[in-house]
């Protein structure tokens, strides 16, 4: 009789437990920096993009550099100091409150400088995974990860609307400042670097040459190539999207703080679906199918949106949240399927850098695709119209993994390799 091993190491146990306090922690700061900044300092749409693009600027800076650092440098002490980092940052702007000189500068501010340390979090993880885990693991371990960036979805977005809708901003920043304080203590009790591939030692000794490696690695492998030039079209579009959203929920539809966090704490329930099921989907449809079919839910779940518009409240937050609900599980499987690949394919020394490459090339747009959608909403074509743009720019990136031979060529599922037996 065959035995399922245990697969919950408690190495893996604590990386997922801080990350779990990390995101909630992030996701609900995420959320309350564009409400409070239309509905306490009364940014315009522009304005709001603008902060946005700040918010998302990181992965176009930094985006290389993340993954050579996450390569070279110690991983658990890498993510300790991204947790102390986003904590000081969140005090400073508890302290702004209590001192009424909170601006749209410092939440500017601090958003990049919450996404920069995001950023390098996010490299560190995407080699610190399959570290601890086999490779027939992956999607399991990736799916709980994306699992606690949809709870976090589901729980930050609520947590942060009400307690701006009920004054507390001061305690919000105070209390996800001691949970990132909390995921340093579980992080500082890792072993990561014991899994560390020993080719490190051969990584090129310039900064430009390492960042080099992970370009050329995916610029050459037509699988990782196609990935990144799907999810760069969708980020744009989707970074342009919600760049803009929040000031026509609160303004155009007349929605209060707390039922826009309610919003997309609906969206990150069906992520969560979506992240447990994933290996399940994946071994019933085959890797090819379901990454290519995840982008394409997109597109219906639009109409959702545009019908909303034309409804009275609540019947207009109702459909809202479904569509949002649709795009997030369509999001968090494409997301899944593409860190297994990933992590499955690409040497185990050029993983974190790879993951950053595709990070810049697609995360990097985030930024111009928020400016653009504030220009086009103050434009002639107008705020709704923006947004219906931009809705089915999102579903078209799926048209470039449909069009790959090389996407539909992939495996039905992933298999350990003979050394992990």
């Amino acid at each position: 009789m065959h035995i399922k091993p245990n697969r919950w190491s408690p190495g893996f146990s604590k990386l997922l437990t801080g990350e779990t306090l990390s995101a909630i922690s992030g996701s609900a700061v995420t959320v309350a920096l564009p409400i409070i900044a239309v509905t306490q300092l009364r940014a315009n749409a522009f304005e709001a993009a603008a902060m946005a693009a700040c918010a998302q600027a990181a992965p176009l800076l930094f985006g290389l550099s993340a993954g050579a650092i996450a390569d070279r440098l110690d991983r658990r002490l890498l993510l300790v100091a991204c947790n102390t980092v986003r904590a000081l940052i969140l005090i400073l702007l508890f302290t702004s409150v209590l001192t009424s000189t909170l601006n749209l500068p410092l939440l500017g501010i601090a958003g990049f400088l919450l996404s920069c340390t995001q950023l390098l979090s996010e490299a560190v993880m995407a080699s610190a995974i399959p570290a601890l885990v086999k490779r027939s693991q992956l999607t399991w371990a990736n799916g709980w990860f994306q699992g606690v960036g949809s709870t976090a979805q589901a729980v930050g977005p609520l947590t942060a609307g009400l307690t701006i809708q009920w004054g507390a901003m001061g305690p919000l920043f105070m209390a996800t400042a001691l949970a990132h304080v909390a995921s340093c203590m579980l992080f500082s009790r890792l072993h990561l670097n014991d899994a560390q591939s020993d080719a490190n030692e051969d990584v090129a000794d310039t900064h430009l040459a390492q960042i080099l490696q992970g370009v050329i690695y995916i610029w050459r492998d037509r699988v990782q190539r196609a990935i990144a030039i799907s999810t760069a079209i969708f980020n744009f579009f989707h970074a342009a999207f919600f760049a803009i959203f929040p000031i026509y929920a609160l303004t155009v539809l007349d929605l209060s703080p707390a039922t826009l966090g309610m919003l997309f704490s609906g969206a990150g329930l069906a992520g969560l679906v979506a992240a447990m099921c994933a290996e399940r989907l994946i071994n019933r449809f085959s890797i090819p199918v379901t990454l290519i079919g995840s982008l394409f839910i997109i597109l219906p779940f639009s109409l959702l949106v545009t019908f909303g518009a034309l409804t009275p409240f609540p019947f207009n937050a109702i459909l809202i949240v479904i569509a949002f609900a649709g795009w997030d599980f369509a999001v968090v499987l494409n997301i899944v399927i593409e860190q297994s690949i990933r992590q499955a394919t690409v040497p185990s020394d050029l993983v974190s850098r790879a993951s950053s490459t595709q990070r810049f090339v697609s995360w990097g747009l985030d930024p111009i695709g928020a400016l653009a959608g504030g220009a086009l909403a103050v434009s002639p074509l107008g705020l709704s119209n923006a947004l219906t743009l931009s809705m089915w720019g999102m579903g078209l990136a799926g048209l470039v993994l449909l069009f790959s031979r090389d996407i539909r060529a992939l495996p039905r599922a992933f298999a350990d390799d003979p050394e992990d037996e």
